[in-house]
């Protein structure tokens, strides 16, 4: 059974088709989850450092890291997110950073860093957004390398969450 969240395609500007997640699953107590990485590839001329992981990739899954803290206190924690390939392999981690009365406080509209890492923790995409307002436009700095902006994510709408 999959979990629906979020909203797919818009038409005018408002997103009103769900997207469907897969359902979060816990390993049982005690018991650490293996985390298999993706084979490191080799180095590609004009690729930035640990992107060379995207050449080999059609597709990429992102499952959100369920936080018991969060769970039992329902106080907002630092989002984590294992970024997988089709084959269930790891192949980055992103760990947002912000700080904790902009959590509780902002939920959603809140600023934060996000870094993606690669599989020797090296940072290799980071994700800027500042705070976000009621309606307007919703922005995100891309940067990969981390310190080169390559694009930007921008989106118009009231409910972006």
């Amino acid at each position: 059974m999959e979990a629906t969240t979020g909203y797919g395609p818009s038409q005018g500007g408002l997103d009103t088709n769900p997207v469907t997640v897969p359902p979060c699953t816990m390993p049982p107590p005690g018991q650490a989850q293996a985390v298999q990485w993706i084979p490191t590839p080799a180095t590609i001329t004009g690729c930035p450092p640990g992107l060379e992981y995207m050449c080999q990739l059609d597709q990429i899954l992102v499952y959100q890291q369920v936080e018991i803290l969060e769970v039992l206190t329902r106080l907002e924690t630092q989002n984590k997110y294992q970024i997988k390939n089709s084959l269930g392999q790891q192949v980055f981690l992103a760990k947002e950073e912000s700080d904790f009365l902009s959590r509780q406080y902002l939920g959603s509209r809140r600023s934060f860093i996000m870094h993606v890492v690669s599989n020797v923790n090296q940072e290799v995409i980071r994700v800027i957004r500042p705070s976000q307002s009621c309606v307007g436009w919703f922005t995100v700095v891309v940067e990969a390398p981390p310190g080169e902006p390559i694009g930007h994510v921008q989106r118009y709408g009231s409910n972006v969450t």
